[in-house]
């Protein structure tokens, strides 16, 4: 399977503010990466950012 892209956010459920976001985008001279480690990738770096208190 192909991955061409993933954007995910997370918002807070009371007043839906974003809280973070995390995206990947597959260049032209792309590879073919598999999509749960960048799911992985993505979501670890947005727990970082959450922890640190970077949007």
């Amino acid at each position: 399977m192909y991955l061409n892209s993933v954007s995910i956010e997370f918002y807070n459920a009371k007043t839906g503010a974003l809280l973070t976001r995390g995206e990947f985008k597959n260049s032209a001279f792309h590879g073919f990466p598999d999509a749960g480690e960048v799911v992985k990738s993505i979501m670890d770096e947005m727990f970082t950012k959450l922890a640190i208190g970077k949007p």
